[in-house]
Parts: structure tokens; C-alpha cells; sequence
């Protein structure tokens, strides 16, 4: 069982809670300044606030009836994504009307509360001071603070998630069965924010089997869990077959591992880019179902791949497929052959998958989010004329996470050698996790958003661990 412990006090360093709330405040002020400078600089110019994907979540928040209706439009949209995300917006647009700053706003009202729900996790795990430093840290997380103010699913994913991990940690300790369920709904609706977190409740299940209450109880708890988490993501794949057919969360999954990760593996071996590779393996996909693909169509088709246009994709399998007078197979039937396509191109491919994987770790944890950044405040990155501005901030980013890592890895050796090994399967479960999802061509700065919370518990740990070194130290040389 993960019991609250404050076993890395130091002297000359007092846990108090009054403490520790005036550091947790300093922090929700530097993230409050952050933000808003970043706001109120973007909000100049409203496109700063987009990304590629942002004018489609834009477009489903003013048209929530697509996600029910195949002969929408924005159909092939809506079953690429999620409908967590466009809710918010399509709530925004209704309280405080259609203007994309108050989403921000709202978005960094939840950055606040995510920082707050940190300190919460930190002071259950480690004691009130370690919770109020990871809020600190969290707080001057540039990347953090950047994606706030765009409008992307990342930061009502990530409080959605320590929402979630703050009621799953009250369930493991208090033995009041309905915290399980709770915490299982948390995960499961933060599943519909952003898939990526769908396979997380099977490493979150095993605690519940860990302490000293009955067998039974534990089982109760474990499938209240369970049921939690089934509830949100069960009624919806219950309602993509009820409109297609076929059982799905989303279809993005299955053609993410094929077009990007399996795609990337063999364009690292081949030597091509990675677009050929997913239209060749795109063609071998669908070589059974009796398509052939004209020179013509094969440009659009690399054409779309290369956009990551996954609608399009889907509405010419299905007008192929209909062509020929077959209605056995469509698109959403189609991604289980995809991800079964795209295992085997991993496993026939270990040297790319390995070097996919390898640089898309770089990128996730060395990434700086210096694009982001600069965008907003409206300068173009790659002007010769903003070099030193580019340089100066990768240099105070880098140096930030540099700091940060550090300490992390110093906090780990400390739960480590104290063997608080539920701490470390707590905090570490998420990191790997969220890890291994994002790894591949597609790992960017903005998937390390939902892993930095717990990144800055270890964080905090280590600091106060090399104090509380640094502290015995010196009375060990007085006493000398």
C-alpha cells in the first residue's frame, strides 16, 4: 500500500504545511505570469493559438451532432477524435461565447488546478513540501505553460490525469470501495480527451491487489476500477457500432502505428522518406481487398499520408470498396488489419524501429517546445534576424530541464536506496508509459506535457534529498 510519508525531511528545512502553502502559492503566481504574459501577447494575432490539428477540433466544437451522424461532413473528422476536447470548447463557445481567447483562458485556469493537484499528489507520495517543490517545478516548465496557449487536448488531458491519479491514490489507501470507481470513470473519461492514455488503467489495476485487507475486498475494488474505467470508454465504442458496425475508440490509433511508427521504421532502413514508405505499405494493406492504386492516386494518397489527412484515407478505401460492390470490409473494420500490418513491419524491421525509437526519444526529452514558444510572441523561428532570440531561449530551456532531469534522477536513487518502492512504481509508471506511446517520428515536445507532473515529484524528491545530504554534512563537520 502507497502510504504518505515524510521520511526526507531535513534539519533546518521544517514540512509545515503553512511553508509549504506559500511555496505552492509562488508557484500558481510564476505559472499565473507566465501564462498570462504569453496570453495577452498571442491573443495579438488569434492564429497564434493554432496548430494543424486545432481548426478540427474547432470545427467539431460548433458541430457536436457529427460525432452521430456518418453522413456529416465532419464525420471522418470526428471518429479521428475523441470528443473531450471539442466539448470544452463547444462549452466555452456557449458560457462566454465563440472566441477562441476564452478557451485559453479556460485552459489556463486548468494549468493552475494541475499544478494544485501536483502538490496534492506530492504532499500523499512524499510529504507537503515535496508536493509544493514539484509544483514549483512544474510551474517553470516552459513547454508546460506553452502548449496552455494553443489550442490542443494536452493540458485538459494532463489535469483530467492527476485528477484521476489523486482519487486512484485515495482509493488504494482508504478502503471506501467507491474511490475505485472514481478513479476508474477519471481514467476513462480522460481516454476520450486523448486516447494515447487507454492502455494505462492495466498498469494502474495491480496495486489494488498490494495491502493487508481481505482478498475479496480487493477483488471488489479492482473491478469497481475496472467498471470505472469501462462506463465512458465502453458506452463509446458501444456507440461507433451502433452507427458503424464495428467497435472502435478511435481510428487514429491503428493508422498512427502504421503510417508513422511501422512507415518510419522501414524508411530508416531503406533510406526514403517516410511518406513513400506508408503509401507502399498503404497499397500492401489493401492488396486483399482487391485495390490497385493508379500513378495518379498514388500521389494523393502519399499526399494525404504526408498531411496525415486520415479522412481521406478512410473515404477512398471505402469509395474503392464500393466500387467494386463489396460492403464486407470498410474503413473501421479496416484498423485492425492495420495494426496487425504494422507489428509485423516492426518486427521485420528491428534496426529502423530501434533508430525510430532512439531519435523519437531524443526529441521527447530534449525537446524545447522553441517553435511553440517564439510563434506566439509572432516571430518566424527560422529568420536569420531572430538567431540569437532562438539561441538564448533554447539555452534557458535546455538549462531548465537540465536541472530538472537532474534532480529526478536523484530522487529516484533516493526512493531507490529508502525502498519506497510504491513511490517509484507510482511515479515511474506514468513516465514509461507515456513514453513508450509517443516514441516513434511523431514523438514531439507536446507528448512530455502529461509525464512532467510526475517528472517534477521526482524531481522535488531529489532536491530535498541532496538538501537533507548536504544538511547531515554539515553537522556531521560541526560535530567533528
Amino acid at each position: 500500500m502507497i502510504q504518505e510519508t515524510t521520511s526526507l525531511t531535513h534539519q533546518g528545512i521544517q514540512q509545515s504545511i503553512p511553508r509549504a502553502r506559500s511555496v505552492l502559492a509562488l508557484a500558481l503566481l510564476s505559472a499565473a505570469t507566465i501564462c498570462g504574459a504569453l496570453w495577452s501577447v498571442a491573443s495579438l494575432d488569434v492564429d497564434r493559438h493554432y496548430t494543424p490539428d486545432s481548426p478540427a477540433y474547432v470545427d467539431l466544437a460548433r458541430n457536436l451532432s457529427a460525432y452521430a451522424n456518418p453522413a456529416d461532413p465532419l464525420w471522418g473528422s470526428a471518429v479521428n477524435r475523441t470528443p473531450g476536447y471539442p466539448l470544452l470548447i463547444a462549452a466555452a463557445f456557449a458560457l462566454v461565447g465563440e472566441d477562441v481567447a476564452n478557451v485559453i483562458g479556460i485552459q489556463i485556469l486548468l494549468f493552475l488546478g494541475s499544478i494544485y493537484l501536483t502538490y496534492r499528489i506530492g504532499k500523499r507520495l512524499s510529504g507537503p513540501m515535496c508536493g509544493a517543490i514539484a509544483a514549483c517545478v512544474l510551474a517553470l516548465s516552459l513547454e508546460s505553460n506553452v502548449f496552455a496557449i494553443y489550442l490542443m487536448n494536452e493540458t485538459l488531458f494532463t489535469t483530467a490525469l492527476l485528477a484521476s491519479t489523486w482519487v486512484w491514490l485515495s482509493a488504494i489507501k482508504q478502503p471506501h470501495k467507491g474511490w475505485a470507481f472514481l478513479s476508474g470513470l477519471g481514467l476513462g473519461a480522460a481516454t476520450l480527451i486523448r486516447p494515447a492514455g487507454m492502455y494505462l488503467p492495466i498498469l494502474l489495476a495491480p496495486p489494488f491487489l498490494i495491502g493487508s485487507q481481505k482478498f475479496s475486498r480487493k477483488c471488489a475494488q479492482l473491478a469497481l476500477f475496472a467498471a470505472g474505467v469501462a462506463f465512458p470508454v465502453g458506452s463509446w465504442m458501444a456507440h461507433h457500432y451502433s452507427l458503424t458496425g464495428t467497435a472502435f475508440v478511435t481510428t487514429i490509433q491503428s493508422k498512427d502505428m502504421l503510417y508513422f511508427r511501422a512507415a518510419g521504421a522501414v524508411a530508416e532502413e531503406q533510406g526514403v522518406h517516410r511518406w513513400v514508405a506508408a503509401t507502399a505499405l498503404a497499397e500492401q494493406l489493401w492488396r486483399p481487398y482487391g485495390i490497385r492504386v493508379s500513378a495518379a492516386e498514388r500521389q494523393q494518397l502519399t499526399r494525404a499520408i504526408k498531411h496525415s489527412n486520415h479522412a481521406w484515407l478512410n473515404r477512398f478505401f471505402d469509395q474503392q470498396v464500393s466500387s467494386q460492390g463489396s460492403s464486407a470490409i470498410g474503413s473501421y473494420l479496416l484498423s485492425s488489419a492495420e495494426k496487425r500490418l504494422a507489428i509485423k513491419t516492426l518486427w521485420q524491421h528491428p534496426v529502423g524501429t530501434f533508430k525510430t525509437a532512439a531519435n523519437g526519444l531524443i526529441r521527447l526529452f530534449g525537446g524545447t517546445a522553441t517553435y511553440r514558444t517564439l510563434r506566439l510572441a509572432g516571430y518566424d523561428t527560422k529568420a536569420e534576424d531572430h538567431l540569437w532570440l532562438r539561441t538564448g531561449y533554447i539555452a534557458v530551456a535546455l538549462g531548465l530541464l537540465g536541472f530538472c532531469y537532474l534532480g529526478a534522477t536523484a530522487g529516484l536513487f533516493s526512493l531507490l536506496r529508502h525502498r519506497r518502492y510504491e513511490v517509484c512504481y507510482t511515479l515511474l509508471v506514468f513516465i514509461a508509459y507515456f513514453t513508450a506511446v509517443a516514441l516513434g517520428p511523431t514523438a514531439t515536445t507536446r507528448y512530455r506535457i502529461p509525464m512532467m507532473p510526475f517528472v517534477a515529484i521526482l524531481t522535488a524528491t531529489g532536491i530535498l534529498a541532496v538538501c537533507q545530504h548536504k544538511n547531515r554534512r554539515q553537522e556531521l563537520l560541526r560535530n567533528a
